[in-house]
């Protein structure tokens, strides 16, 4: 005879509830629009939940979101940073030869 397991059985502590934001809270987490939000799930850059019609973003999401920009700028910061040229005493660039 199988065992059943009802609706009641205890959740494994161990596991944290995951936070969903809905587009209008990822929006202002975020300082943009709606608009944008909807625009990033579409591109992929977000990742979303689909509940019947709403759509909701794990907060951990955002997060994963924030550390890729980050790190984008940073490596834009360093190839910038890396093709500008140093400048003499007097003010004028140096030449590469």
């Amino acid at each position: 005879m199988r065992t059943h397991v009802g609706l009641t059985h205890r959740v494994d502590s161990a596991v944290a509830p995951v936070r969903l934001l809905d587009v209008n809270e990822v929006a202002d987490v975020l300082g943009c629009g709606r608009t944008l939000v909807y625009e990033l799930i579409g591109r992929g850059e977000l990742r979303r939940v689909k509940i019947g019609r709403l759509t909701r973003v794990p907060a951990a999401e955002l997060d994963i979101y924030v550390q890729r920009k980050l790190a984008v700028d940073d490596d834009a910061s360093e190839r910038e940073r890396r093709r500008t040229r140093p400048v003499t005493r007097e003010g004028t660039p140096t030449l590469p030869f």
